[in-house]
């Protein structure tokens, strides 16, 4: 059960350290979209551009089962959480 537990948080570190990756990814390719000067091109460059920063700056966001978002500080209070019920679980049952 131990190993299994531990693969399972393994896991789930490894998603929140991909999307935190991917977030800060999208911020740099909004910040290189507004940056590029793309006010200087002809029209259709610039439709082009503004729908890949329209893009860019409405993303979809990982969420846990649709209630909070999936980042380091949502996974810390869920064990937090798991802790705190194991402890008393191992209290009642002593």
């Amino acid at each position: 059960m131990g190993s299994l537990t531990r693969g399972l948080l393994i896991e789930i570190k490894s998603d929140i350290k991909n999307k935190t990756s991917l977030l800060a990814k999208n911020e740099e390719m909004t910040d290189a979209i507004y940056n590029a000067h793309w006010y200087l091109m002809k029209k259709p460059e610039q439709n082009s551009f503004l729908i890949m920063l329209h893009k860019s700056q409405n993303f979809i966001e990982m969420t846990v089962g649709g209630f909070a978002p999936l980042n380091i500080t949502t996974f810390v209070a869920i064990m937090n959480r798991i802790y705190s019920y194991f402890t008393m679980m191992i209290g009642v049952l002593e």
